[in-house]
């Protein structure tokens, strides 16, 4: 992790490169917070509609699911 707490920029530009974005183009905007979160959202719109990400998200949620079920028992 980083040395110190980031930006809002910062994060935003770093959730953009995880959904597969290309942020290079917010970079020098005057304010690109709103622009990126909205671009964001957009981002994780078309990822559930798309069948094929629908499921792995499907999946990764029922893992998830178990993981807090297995660390709850294990209390």
């Amino acid at each position: 992790m980083s040395d110190g707490p980031e930006s809002m920029q910062e994060l935003l530009c770093r959730i953009a490169t995880l959904l597969g974005m290309n942020v290079d183009q917010f970079y020098g905007m005057e304010q690109p917070e709103p622009t990126l979160v909205c671009k964001c959202l957009e981002r994780l719109q078309q990822i559930r509609t798309d069948v094929g990400m629908r499921r792995a998200l499907d999946c990764l949620d029922r893992i998830a699911r178990e993981e807090q079920v297995d660390s709850a028992e294990g209390l």
